[in-house]
């Protein structure tokens, strides 16, 4: 029904690296191994005045001995404070936000080791370079970081590698779970289950300078009654937590000082647990709920608004908070009972069965009113998403100098009429320039979009795998007819048509302005009976359009020398695509997909 995505970082160590990790999974630690695993040819120990000729003839290079120059550079360099030389190295491998260094980060750092006695006792000795721990690297680099680390923090990244078992993954869990009291970080992926013993074991193991919690783990993982305690309470300097799948005791102490929670779980969230935490966590800045698949849920908030909710919680810090498809009942029960007085991102996934409950949280949103007017008058007007499985949404977004404000309302069940009334409601007479995206040709959508003069831009995005791109440039090349009779064409206020997305025949569309741009109105057909004052049709603005070259120069000269064409922008076909990105909702804890 609504776009999936996998809760895992976009940014995570690349696992098709050109690295060799053949001997990953061996059991040997190597205290003085040089390059252990990490796919690189090993060089000699150098000191800094000895000639380069034995490493270089190592790496099959020519052999070329060191000028002068280099000579005191190196002699200069040798000559620094210990501690200037640590900043010099540690700046070349900073602690990225990253899960874990790349495999090749730590074969470098492996390398420079070599470079002399002085240098390999520097980085053995500063744990700097040597608190990152991931399944990524070889088992002998793992024992030396977890040697080497001495006290110093630790980040730890453990993922499933695709096709293979869990079983690697509970052996290095197990071996990191006895330095949890050093844990800075636990970022722990896995797209089998691991042995719920194991998992409930992992998570609540005390780790008191915890300060990320990333746990993405598969359906079935826990039992239905289980509730984690994270870190068993102990994490108090905990600010982030992103889970997928993990049913957290929202009792715990471990929650006390987060700033941003996003949370995923095939069971939903309960009302009165978002309210607690926002009312115990004062320093959350931004709260994700999401509810991974449609499930029977029994909250027992009332779905009527009560009189007696004088929002008596303030979420002073609270700055993004996402409501991804929750029961109803729990985001209305949310947004009336917690004021947001900081609120610069709200985004609400919706599936109301009828209009009236659209209404409903229309009066919900009371508190955000203002913000989503004004946003509405200075903005550049606001989006219109139709997408696949009947789900429509509504964004627009608004920055100065003094205020920013966002939102985005996505619903999935009610037809495009329900959703554009209530729309209308919402904005409370703003102006409402609409640009419509369309991600899919849902006909009786784009039907209903068609009438509406609100709508000035559209910007096609569908794969056209079935030709639907020129059935939608004829639509907009066929006049229609009114229920009282006159000929009207649809989308009768457009200006922009922006085709930057879908690759289109610039004929398809020189044959639409010609349609479209008639130089004389169209009198209606004699067969259809008398004519009818107003029958005529009105010619349309003219178009901004943007369309991908193509080796048809000819038309597309043609095409900007079009009366019907106010201007034209061509795009490179490696560009195709590029205006930038909609957000789009999806069942899991990143909240937004960008498409």
């Amino acid at each position: 029904m609504r776009n999936d995505q996998n809760f895992v970082h976009s940014d995570k160590p690349n696992a098709s690296e050109d690295i060799d990790i053949s001997d990953k999974h061996s059991n040997t630690s190597s205290v003085d191994t040089d390059l252990p695993g990490l796919g690189l040819p090993p060089i000699e120990s150098l000191s800094l005045n000895t000639s380069c000729k034995n490493a270089e003839t190592q790496q099959g290079t020519p052999t070329i001995a060191p000028n002068r120059r280099d000579r005191n550079a190196q002699a200069v360099f040798d000559q620094l404070p210990i501690e200037l030389v640590t900043c010099i190295l540690q700046h070349c491998f900073p602690d990225f936000s990253t899960p874990c260094r790349s495999r090749r980060d730590v074969a470098d750092i492996y390398r420079i080791r070599l470079v002399s006695t002085e240098w390999r006792a520097l980085i053995e000795e500063t744990p700097w370079f040597w608190f990152h721990i991931s399944n990524l690297y070889p088992i002998p680099v793992i024992h030396d970081s977890l040697r080497r680390s001495k006290d110093h923090p630790l980040r730890v990244y453990i993922s499933q590698p695709p096709g293979e078992t869990t079983e690697y993954c509970e052996n290095l869990l197990l071996l990191v779970q006895a330095e949890s009291h050093r844990w800075r970080s636990l970022d722990l992926v896995t797209r089998d289950p691991l042995p719920e013993e194991l998992a409930l074991s992992i998570l609540c193991s005390p780790a008191p300078a915890l300060q990320t919690l990333i746990a993405v783990l598969p359906y079935g993982q826990f039992s239905h009654q289980v509730k984690v305690d994270l870190m068993g309470g102990t994490a108090h300097r905990l600010k982030t937590v992103q889970t997928y799948g993990v049913p957290i005791d929202w009792n715990s102490k471990s929650l006390s000082n987060l700033e941003t929670v996003r949370y995923a779980h095939y069971e939903g969230y309960s009302a009165t647990d978002a309210i607690d935490l926002l009312a115990g966590a004062s320093s959350l800045q931004s709260l994700t709920l999401n509810l991974i698949e449609d499930v029977e849920y029994d909250d027992t908030v009332s779905m009527s608004l009560r009189e007696d909710i004088r929002l008596p919680i303030v979420a002073h810090s609270l700055n993004l908070l996402h409501l991804n498809y929750l029961p109803l009942p729990t985001i209305l029960y949310i947004l009336t009972s917690v004021s947001m007085p900081a609120c610069t991102s709200l985004y609400l996934g919706m599936s109301p069965t009828s209009f009236y409950e659209l209404l409903e949280v229309g009066q919900g949103l009371t508190q955000f009113l203002p913000k989503i007017q004004e946003t509405l008058r200075f903005s550049n007007g606001s989006t219109v998403v139709v997408d696949s499985n009947g789900v429509y949404q509504w964004t627009a977004a608004y920055s100065s100098s003094t205020d920013i404000f966002d939102f985005s309302f996505s619903v999935c069940g009610p037809p495009m009429e329900d959703f554009l009334e209530w729309i209308g409601t919402v904005s409370a007479g703003s102006p409402m320039d609409l640009q419509v995206e369309v991600m899919t040709m849902d006909f009786s959508a784009l039907r209903v979009l068609g009438w509406r003069e609100e709508v000035t831009e559209l910007v096609p995005r569908f794969s056209d795998e079935q030709g639907e791109l020129r059935s939608f440039l004829e639509a907009l090349s066929t006049p229609v007819s009114g229920s009282d009779g006159p000929l009207y064409w649809v989308f009768p206020r457009l200006r922009k048509l922006y085709l930057g997305y879908v690759r289109c025949e610039p004929l398809d569309v020189f044959s639409m302005l010609n349609k479209r741009y008639v130089p004389v109105p169209i009198p209606r057909d004699p067969s259809d009976g008398p004519a009818i004052r107003g029958s005529t049709l009105d010619v349309p603005p003219k178009l901004q359009l943007t369309i991908g070259k193509t080796a048809d120069g000819a038309v597309i000269r043609a095409i900007k020398r079009h009366w019907g064409v106010e201007s034209l922008v061509t795009i490179e076909d490696d560009r195709i695509g590029s205006k930038g990105d909609v957000i789009m909702f999806a069942s899991d804890p990143s909240v937004v997909v960008m498409r």
